[in-house]
């Protein structure tokens, strides 16, 4: 008897190192994947101020040292890399991560915490999280949500039925349109203003194919929360709460 409890134990033991475990390499991941992104995001900025100066020489800051420097110079180095402050929490051993590497290293890291999330997931008994598989949506695809144009002899809603179509594959018949619940939003691209018009549909043909156009990746119905995690630029988070409020006073 005292054998079989022995390996029950041994057996409860390794689970809980395995949950424990997995459980620390997400968190790790997270903050891993946190600092870069931050380290990213600020060499960016320095970048795009860079970009808007007239002088002719810069100070940057390399470590805990400044330098003085050509403007041309500075925006190369930071366009071809960026200073790794995750070294200094010997989280990242590399000193210099250049820009492309980064953004690779930052989508490596984000499947490898989708991964490890379901296989904790599974360990614990739990059902898996719907939507998380999505990738969060990119400048690129936020760029050509708004590139939409309304062509000669078009109305607003010709164009956003066209535009719907040519997107996900729907067509007219496929939606109940709410032509009360619209919604203007104002845009830059690539620095000049845009205005983009946006209604509610309700998909009413349950037999509907969803194509999407080769500038997506992949679809999921999800409930407001979800998709604002995944819409995450304002505006459009801002979109989403304005059709589920309308659709709850309905």
């Amino acid at each position: 008897m005292s054998g079989l409890q022995d390996v029950y134990n041994q057996k409860s033991y390794q689970y809980l190192f395995e949950v424990e475990t997995l459980a620390q390499d997400i968190l790790t991941d997270k903050e891993t994947k946190l600092d870069l992104s931050n380290s990213r995001n600020k060499f960016r900025e320095a970048l795009r101020a860079l970009e808007h100066t007239e002088d002719r020489r810069t100070w940057m800051q390399m470590g805990s040292v400044y330098i003085e420097r050509p403007t041309e110079e500075c925006k190369a180095i930071l366009k071809t890399g960026i200073w790794d402050s995750c070294k200094q929490k010997q989280i990242v051993n590399v000193p210099v991560l250049e820009m492309e590497n980064a953004d690779i290293d930052i989508a490596e890291l984000d499947n490898s915490i989708k991964k490890k999330l379901h296989k904790l997931r599974d360990l614990e008994h739990e059902p898996r999280l719907e939507g998380f598989t999505l990738n969060p949506i990119s400048a690129s695809e936020a760029k050509a949500l708004h590139k939409g144009h309304v062509d000669p002899g078009e109305t607003e809603m010709v164009t956003a039925l066209r535009e719907t179509a040519e997107e996900s594959g729907l067509k007219k018949e496929d939606l109940k349109i709410h032509e009360e619940a619209k919604k203007i939003l104002n845009y830059k691209v690539n620095g000049k203003p845009k205005v983009v018009t946006y209604w509610l549909a309700e998909l009413i043909n349950p037999k509907a194919e969803v194509k999407l156009s080769d500038e997506h990746q992949d679809f999921k119905w999800l409930n407001l929360h979800d998709a604002c995690v995944y819409g995450k630029y304002p505006e459009m988070q801002e979109l989403l709460k304005y059709c589920d409020s309308y659709i709850r006073s309905k």
